[in-house]
């Protein structure tokens, strides 16, 4: 099984770009890795839930957390849906499951002596929910939230002993596979420095209720990046064996069957994240992985952020940011889905321009390859009364999938799709080369010549259509059921010009 997991949105805000791109980006591995493996793969997704913040949040509109965290959760599962996100797990941290299966990670941590109990006193950052030693901060401030005063908190809490992990991380930094080895330095530098991290907050700090409580000392409650990263493992657990661990005497037994599954189907083959998570997921997660037993992730890539057309990062205070409701309106959901694949850096950040995004899609989708499907579809069905014969016709001769499929493999989405539609432009320069519509006009004497260029046209078509499926799925099927069909008719325009 090839397993992909994406980080998990926090749902103290609405569904944005930078979530749309772990999403599209997993289901489009997950579409791509499914065919080289018959299908054997395995995409989870779901939603991070527990933190202060949320339970603030929730405060704030007057309902409950777990009342909140499912209605932004309908909200993000909606959002992915539209954009044609199929994942085979969709799960919320706030699924009984999960506090089930974190409280199982902690006694088994605990009883190896990785856990111990401090009181800890430190600047504490409420937006990050993490405390900074001062040589972390920018002039006294968080690097993330600068905008937000630190605060000196003392409390109790459980630790989890990251430093005994050092060089387990370092050697694991020298085999992962991130296409962005600027990350890996960053994450080197990191390492060097380990100190031993919280993974409890008192539970008394918290206004309502809320958090995944520490069953073994319940005025705690796990912090939230610890028990989010577990989220992954959560759902290749079997239910059967979270009913039999309840119903069991012996619940050693049944704990050891959990470990002994989570060894077969791991490691995670892909994740993907976020640079600003890059720490947890490539240090601490690994570290809990080894100190479970458990196969680390083999393959991460890491994007950089989305930013406006000055390289700001978006916020509401500069009123920079834009809904994706606009986003989708403007391109439609098979646009939004091109922009991410196409346009977004996969390595480094991208900055977003309304007018470049604009002059891509119509470069691309409308004129590109939207105007040569109506151009070929009108040419077969004018010319050769809608009838092609591609048994003996070979795409091959024109364009190349493989440069696609290598790239998906190297995992870059953008140059993928770059390719792809540099194929579209092997078969519009084609079409220009050999003008079928200038041998149209002696049949008596160009028909021969006149089939097998649009034979080739409509064969390019039907293969790119095929591989357009894993980026573009609505319209990779659309395309191929024209091109197969017994019948070609002229296809209407799939893609109409956007003005900005």
């Amino acid at each position: 099984m090839y397993l992909i997991t994406t980080s998990r949105p926090y749902t103290n805000s609405n569904p944005h770009i930078g979530t749309a791109i772990d999403a599209i980006w997993g289901d489009t591995f997950n579409r791509f890795f499914a065919r080289l493996r018959d299908g054997n793969t395995y995409f989870s997704m779901g939603t991070d839930e527990h933190s202060f913040k949320i339970a603030d949040k929730a405060l704030e509109q007057e309902v409950l957390p777990k009342a909140y965290v499912d209605k932004k959760y309908k909200e993000f599962k909606d959002f992915y849906d539209s954009v044609e996100v199929i994942a085979d797990n969709f799960m919320q941290s706030s699924d009984p499951k999960h506090h089930w299966f974190a409280n199982i990670v902690w006694n088994r941590l605990f009883s190896k002596n990785l856990i111990y109990k401090k009181t800890y006193e430190g600047l504490y950052c409420n937006g990050c929910e993490d405390f900074y030693a001062p040589s972390q901060l920018i002039n006294g401030r968080c690097p993330i939230h600068p905008n937000l005063e630190m605060q000196q908190i003392s409390e109790d809490n459980y630790f989890f002993k990251l430093s005994s992990f050092k060089d387990e991380i370092l050697d694991y930094l020298e085999k992962v596979n991130v296409p962005d080895k600027s990350v890996i330095s960053e994450m080197k530098n990191f390492t060097k420095d380990l100190v031993d991290i919280s993974i409890s907050r008192d539970r008394s700090r918290l206004k309502t209720d809320w958090g995944v409580v520490v069953n073994a000392d319940q005025k705690q409650v796990m912090y939230v990046w610890f028990e989010a990263l577990l989220t992954y493992l959560t759902p290749i657990v079997d239910e059967s064996l979270e009913a039999e661990w309840h119903k069991s005497e012996n619940k050693a037994k049944v704990e050891e069957k959990i470990w002994s599954q989570l060894r077969v189907r791991l490691p995670q083959n892909l994740q993907i994240i976020g640079r600003d998570n890059a720490k947890f997921h490539l240090v601490i997660y690994p570290a809990i992985l080894a100190a479970l037993d458990l196969p680390k992730i083999e393959s991460c890539i890491v994007h950089g952020m989305i930013n406006d057309s000055q390289g700001r990062k978006f916020a509401k205070s500069l009123g920079n940011g834009f809904a994706m409701e606009d986003f989708v309106a403007k391109f439609g959901t098979e646009g939004v889905r091109f922009y991410v694949l196409h346009d977004v850096n996969s390595i480094g950040d991208t900055n977003f321009d309304w007018q470049r995004t604009v002059d891509s899609y119509n470069a691309n989708l409308a004129d590109n390859f939207g105007n040569l499907v109506v151009r070929v579809t009108t040419l077969v069905e004018k010319n050769l009364s809608g009838f092609v014969d591609l048994d003996d016709i070979k795409a091959e001769d024109l364009i190349d999938l493989n440069s696609i499929y290598t790239e998906l493999k190297n995992l870059n989405t953008q140059r993928a799709m770059q390719q792809l539609f540099v194929q579209y432009s092997k078969i519009n320069q084609f079409l220009e080369e050999n003008k079928p519509w200038i041998l149209a006009k002696d049949l008596d004497k160009n028909l021969d010549k006149l089939k097998y260029v649009l034979n080739l046209a409509a064969k390019c078509l039907l293969e790119t259509s095929k591989v357009l499926a894993i980026f573009l799925p609505k319209t990779g099927q659309t395309v191929y059921e024209i091109l197969s069909a017994d019948r070609i008719e002229k296809a209407t325009v799939l893609f109409p010009k956007v003005e900005l």
